[in-house]
């Protein structure tokens, strides 16, 4: 894979990651004020940062060639308000 193919691959995580976790419709600089700014609870920037680090963690496994369960195991899908992991 080129390096021009995992920036693509990254890239299109990142943006999957802030439409479910942080409700944003894009990552793209809108030079507006009320486009380029959100509001986030906690708990949806704790979900996503988790969401980020589980993607991290199976790409390195996959790079590697081992299986990406282990990253997998005992993450929650989603972080919930008061939820502690």
């Amino acid at each position: 894979m080129t390096n021009q193919e995992h920036t693509d691959k990254r890239d299109d995580t990142l943006l999957e990651i802030a439409k479910n976790d942080l409700s944003l419709e894009t990552l793209e600089t809108r030079s507006s004020d009320g486009l380029d700014f959100s509001d986030q609870a906690v708990w949806q920037l704790k979900a996503a940062l988790n969401a980020a680090y589980l993607a991290g963690a199976c790409a390195e496994a996959q790079s590697e060639g081992r299986s990406t369960e282990h990253a997998l195991i005992g993450a929650p899908d989603k972080a919930e308000p008061g939820q502690g992991w």
